[in-house]
């Protein structure tokens, strides 16, 4: 249990809940997120969520519309206006602009970013689990909310939830890892189904889990066998969504980026600095064992990376940020509190250069 103090809760309170409301709002009504045009007004939102791969992340879609009708059926909202100006500025991007429309977008990403806030400082208190004082704790997750703020020059209604699955996905793993409770076994096979719904970038949960089993016990077919049922999840989540959405025009990406990327265009380069430059922090954010668990999680995220390559845009950062969200949680746990215990002892067996416990 994690014990909670009067520093502990103001922590929680204006890092968890304060921060990431307040710099969400800043960028949704101090900027504006001109990316993407024709998706501030249902119609223009539905034309564009409905098509192309966008269709199979039916859970922010459907979210998102959800909270928008309620808005609109409320006496409070039905003429909500920030200010005029604000208004204005969405006109240039959708001849449709919404305003209430707009404000379920925020509504949904500050939620969830406060959730994945809250997430993260609560993984980090996970007693013994992470080696952090309480000023990296703060300034991890600080540093990560600003980095998901940044991603918001391109508006989407689920991309921000999947990051907060991935790190809820991720506890509930590890709390199974210390107790060998099959109940938190399952309820991280819910929650990879859930984040599935949510974005297919779920994937990289299951990357996540093979990493620490990786470092833990080297390659052994024990611990591969506990890997199955994490995987089916994801599998019949993901071929179950194109089946039920469209069985007559199954999509896996998006049209081929890969010239685009690799060109000599400015936002081309931008992309490609932006990715060496993540991947060159990852690299230098651990020590030690936590090195090779940071090498092994994005060794197997190979597969996503490649899909970003062929399919995304690189100068696209929130596409990265599933991996940075991974490395956040990878980069100062506690190997030596992991796998130890009598019912993981057939995998540490066949595993002997593993650190002792104390």
């Amino acid at each position: 249990m994690i014990k909670m103090n009067l520093g502990s809760m103001i922590r929680y309170f204006l890092i968890g809940v304060l921060f990431p409301l307040l710099i969400q709002f800043i960028m949704y009504y101090r900027f504006t997120p001109n990316y993407q045009p024709g998706i501030y007004s249902e119609s223009g939102f539905r034309s564009f969520y409905e098509s192309s791969v966008f269709k199979y992340r039916i859970a922010g879609k459907t979210l998102d519309l959800w909270i928008y009708h309620k808005l609109k059926s409320s006496e409070s909202f039905r003429n909500f206006k920030e200010n005029k100006i604000y208004e204005k500025r969405l006109l240039a991007l959708d001849p449709e602009a919404d305003s209430l429309f707009y404000l379920t977008y925020y509504i949904i990403n500050g939620f969830f970013s406060v959730l994945l806030s809250l997430g993260l400082l609560y993984l980090y208190d996970r007693p013994g689990l992470y080696t952090m004082s309480e000023s990296e704790k703060i300034f991890s997750t600080v540093l990560l909310i600003l980095v998901v703020a940044i991603t918001q020059f391109v508006i989407t209604p689920y991309d921000v939830a999947a990051y907060s699955s991935e790190v809820f996905s991720f506890t509930t793993f590890l709390i199974y890892l210390r107790t060998n409770k099959w109940k938190y076994l399952l309820f991280t096979c819910i929650l990879i189904g859930i984040a599935t719904l949510i974005r297919e970038s779920s994937a990289l949960i299951l990357s996540l889990m093979g990493a620490v089993y990786l470092a833990l016990f080297g390659f052994s077919f024990s611990w591969v066998k506990k890997m199955i049922f994490p995987c089916l999840s994801f599998i019949i989540t993901y071929i179950g969504l194109r089946w039920y959405v469209n069985s007559a025009s199954v999509q896996i990406s998006e049209n081929n980026k890969l010239v685009e990327n690799l060109t000599f265009r400015p936002s081309a380069l931008m992309g490609i600095g932006m990715a060496v430059i993540i991947f060159y922090l990852i690299r230098k954010a651990a020590e030690g064992m936590n090195k090779k668990l940071l090498y092994h999680f994005l060794l197997l995220s190979v597969p996503y990376v490649v899909m970003v390559i062929f399919a995304g845009l690189l100068v696209e950062l929130r596409l990265w940020l599933p991996i940075i969200v991974g490395a956040c949680v990878l980069y100062k746990i506690n190997l030596q509190k992991l796998g130890y215990n009598k019912q993981f002892s057939d995998l540490s067996a066949h595993h002997t250069t593993d650190p002792q416990p104390h």
